[in-house]
């Protein structure tokens, strides 16, 4: 398991500070994480990695594939009542359908962390609704996901609480 601290300035003034715990359920391989590590610094600023899980972190699983009853889903962030809870899943399997055949671990990697960021966003800001477009658009197109550029999933001024 390997935790990762953000200190994210996500459209507000002050930093927040979000203890996360990664934990990958899929063994992604080291050209992954590193590709993940850097695109989830570059989408949720400044990032530093802790090598332990602190029980009151935010829980983001990787994990093969989705429950049934959200086959097609990419990520989830689970509710308890109205509140987003500190448990977050990100699916490879869905992820890898959505990227057709791209392989390469640097765009696996980015496109894993384009989800894990979209997810995270909905609980630092408890939010659970979705955005036109930007890193809280409720579907992500493969070309962007697959995509080097990241502008089109940076969190947009609009996406700050609500």
């Amino acid at each position: 398991m390997l935790v990762l601290l953000f200190l994210a300035v996500l459209g507000s003034a002050q930093a927040q500070l979000l203890d996360v715990c990664l934990e990958d359920r899929v063994g992604l391989n080291s050209a992954t994480k590193t590709a993940f590590a850097e695109e989830l610094s570059i989408l949720l600023e400044k990032t530093e990695w802790r090598l332990n899980c602190h029980p009151s972190a935010v829980r983001l699983a990787v994990r093969f594939s989705p429950p049934l009853r959200y086959a097609s889903a990419l990520g989830l962030a689970y509710r308890t009542g109205e509140r987003i809870a500190p448990r977050l899943e990100v699916y490879l399997n869905t992820v890898l359908r959505s990227l057709n055949e791209v392989r390469a671990p640097s765009v696996v990697g980015r496109a894993l962390a384009r989800v894990a960021a979209h997810e995270l966003v909905h609980f630092t800001f408890q939010r659970t609704d979705h955005d036109a477009s930007g890193l809280l658009a409720e579907r992500f197109p493969a070309t962007q996901l697959a995509g080097a550029d990241s502008r089109p999933f940076l969190l947009a001024r609009k996406s700050a609480p609500r």
